[in-house]
């Protein structure tokens, strides 16, 4: 069934949604600001107000809490208040007076006396009202038989003018509470003594618990709050209230819950009294509807300027706002125009936001047209400079895709593997690799390709390639990883270092050669040495001053020393440093053994680190340990005296070293001076300590200690 839409099938979504485009965005946010605002003023008003009235009636309850308290804590005060107050009377001098003049004996005909005023036993008015407030005051005998009475109110109950003894005992150590005749009453008394000790009277102060009571007890009562004293229990009963109106004495409480909307207990026990009470703050319905109404009123007040305030500055950032966007608009045409070369349209009337997309997608669109044909353009400069320096390269570049065929291949790989590009690319890489070299290559590939962080990168390796002509060439190459899109590709450089191989062969070789040399060198100074030392001992066969003879033994001890050095230099791996920690145990072990010494007798003992060193260095030292330790074998231990030679050397970290030689033995004379010592042995130690550019002291405790501070030959200090 066809059906001919009237107007010529007229559509009305296109024209509603152009209307709403050609409207400016100011009106439409403004419109929206206000419906907006009347929907969230409802629907907050009416959350906002049930909230704040459930935390005002939530306060109130916790706030009529606080008032039961407080009323208990001035009702206790007050109720304490009542004995002190008798105590008090009774300590008057009035009172005293008064009970002394009084004849009162147990067979008395009793005749009560009743004072409408304050009578002479009492203080004046102005003094007791300031205490309490007491309905009667009963003057008793000592027996407990009432004979004055002081009312301010009407009726007395007869139970007070005899009361038992069990009330008077409870009433004398504190206030006492409990029911007369259906009523609740407070008693409080107090004994007088003569000086003897003996009872004189009673005083007895009374009151109902009432209206009265309840109003001096309390005064701090807020407006619209009410209090009650009840009786305990689950069914309490109205014993006195500061509304006797709206809650009268002995009115059940659950009668009077229609009209409060909330109560507060507080419980009062005083003492052994016979009465208990429950303090109770209430505040009617109405009270409690009429507060909560004006704080849910002065709170829709603020939320109302709230929500006016909110409303103005959206409409005022609106203005802002597409004022910025017309501007923005304009800006993005401009930029369009003068920076891309588009034409510029005329400006549309209507909604900011529109006009600013079909800127911006027509802005879109050219960006993308020039940003592919910068991206062209400098993709094919990249390229063409890649290849000028990938052509003009000192070393091979080769690169290879993911699956290890060649793609790049420069004139300077062609000059070394001896393949033209266009016999290489395609090709796979393994081509110009040894056969012993392929399978470890197809492994690397695929490690390499699973390896997001690639090791290689950075480093440089030395192989072997594979010449056309199939002779091996050694050359070092760098390897790095890189990716264009979703390809993978390596790129190597590659170094012919045949002739660099070749110079450091020769170089080895030669270095050998001097290594030979060098050892042959000094192990024939060496021999020389020992030749000299030998010739040196056969003299002394012919000599027979022993002077003479010990000057001989002892050149020939230091050519020794000397010699040994040489014997560890050529023995040293490095040929130029030796162990010297070793050569002074073996140099010390020499001169004991060259002069006879009992190494039972006299210990040798070496604290020294592993230093090296040269031979600068260690002919000087090797020549002060010898003159050192031969003076200690000489003189420091004469007779049969034993002792202990030690000798250390160790660095201080910064190229500074310290060498000692200490004995235990008999110590050096008192006016010893070493710059003025006659003995050569003592004048070599100061000569090559100076040679040393170093210092040496002299210490004298428990035997002699030789310290030498020098630093290495080569590292002197300025």
């Amino acid at each position: 069934m066809n059906i001919k839409l009237p107007f010529g099938g007229f559509k009305p979504a296109p024209i509603i949604e152009n209307l709403m485009l050609r409207l400016p965005l100011t009106l439409k946010m403004i419109a929206i600001t206000l419906i907006t605002g009347l929907l969230l003023w409802t629907v907050v008003v009416k959350i906002y107000s049930g909230k704040v009235r459930d935390l005002f009636m939530a306060q109130l309850k916790e706030g009529l809490a606080r008032q039961a308290e407080d009323d208990r804590r001035h009702f206790d005060g007050y109720v304490k208040a009542y004995y002190r107050t008798a105590k008090i009377f009774t300590r008057l001098k009035n009172y005293s007076d008064y009970v002394e003049k009084q004849k009162w004996s147990p067979g008395d005909t009793i005749r009560v006396r009743y004072h409408s005023g304050p009578p002479e036993w009492l203080p004046p008015v102005s003094v007791f009202r300031s205490l309490i407030l007491f309905r009667y005051a009963i003057l008793l005998d000592p027996q407990g038989r009432g004979r004055e009475v002081y009312r301010t109110g009407e009726g007395l109950p007869p139970l007070l003018l005899g009361p038992p003894s069990i009330f008077l005992s409870k009433s004398y150590s504190d206030s006492f509470m409990t029911t007369i005749e259906g009523v609740p009453h407070i008693i409080a008394a107090e004994i007088s003594r003569d000086p003897e000790g003996r009872p004189q009277s009673i005083l007895m102060l009374a009151s109902p618990i009432d209206e009265n009571f309840l109003r001096a007890s309390v005064t701090d009562v807020r407006p619209g709050h009410a209090i009650a004293l009840l009786t305990p229990g689950e069914s309490p009963v109205v014993i006195a209230s500061n509304k006797p109106d709206e809650l009268p004495p002995g009115i059940p409480l659950e009668k009077v819950t229609e009209r409060f909307v909330f109560m507060s207990k507080a419980f009062f026990d005083y003492g052994s009294s016979d009465l208990l009470i429950s303090f109770a703050s209430l505040i009617s319905k109405d009270d409690a509807t009429r507060l909560s109404d004006a704080v849910v009123s002065q709170a829709r007040q603020r939320l109302q300027l709230s929500t006016l305030a909110f409303m103005s500055s959206f409409v005022l950032i609106t203005f802002f706002l597409t004022g910025r966007l017309r501007k923005l608009t304009a800006n993005v045409s401009a930029f369009s125009s003068e920076t891309l070369g588009v034409r510029r349209e005329d400006t549309w009337k209507g909604d900011e936001i529109y006009i600013l997309e079909r800127q911006f997608e027509r802005l879109k669109k050219d960006v993308i047209e020039a940003r592919e044909e910068v991206r062209r353009t400098a993709k094919r400069e990249a390229e063409e400079k890649t290849r000028l320096i990938v052509n003009n390269a000192f070393d091979a570049i080769i690169t290879i895709n993911a699956a290890g065929v060649i793609t790049t291949w420069n004139p300077r790989a062609e000059m070394l593997f001896g393949y033209s590009e266009k016999e290489m690319l395609g090709v796979p890489l393994t081509r110009i690799m040894p056969e012993r070299f392929r399978d470890a290559h197809i492994r690397g590939m695929k490690r390499a390709l699973s390896d997001r962080e690639y090791k290689m990168r950075g480093r440089v390796y030395e192989t072997l390639g594979l010449r056309s002509d199939g002779r091996e060439r050694p050359v070092e190459l760098t390897i790095a990883k890189w990716r264009t899109g979703e390809e993978t590709f390596f790129t190597g450089i590659i170094r012919d270092i045949a002739e660099r191989k070749t110079a450091e062969e020769k170089m080895r070789a030669s270095l050998r050669e001097k290594e030979v040399l060098l050892r042959e060198i000094h192990h024939r100074v060496k021999n020389n040495l020992q030749v000299i030392s030998s010739i040196l001992h056969l003299q002394s066969g012919y000599v027979r001053d022993e002077q003479s003879l010990m000057t001989l033994r002892e050149s020939s001890n230091r050519i020794d020393m000397m010699a040994l050095i040489h014997e560890k230099l050529y023995q040293s791996k490095s040929l130029s440093k030796i162990d010297f920690r070793e050569y002074i145990g073996e140099l010390i072990t020499s001169l004991f053994l060259s002069h006879g010494v009992n190494m039972e007798k006299i210990k040798p003992e070496i604290n020294a680190e592993g230093i090296f060193f040269d031979i600068n260095t260690a002919i000087p030292c090797g020549l002060i340990i010898h003159e050192l330790v031969s003076n200690c074998l000489k003189y420091a231990f004469p007779g049969e005296r034993s002792g202990k030679i030690t000798a250390g050397l160790y660095s201080d970290g910064e190229g500074r070293f310290t060498l000692t030689v200490s004995d235990d033995g008999i110590g050096l004379p008192e006016d010893f001076d070493l710059n003025k010592a006659g003995t050569l042995g003592l004048k070599l130690v100061a000569a090559l300590t100076g040679q040393l550019d170093g210092t040496v002291n002299v210490i004298r405790n428990k035997g002699t200690t030789f310290k030498i501070t020098f630093p290495e030959v080569g590292r002197k200090q300025a």
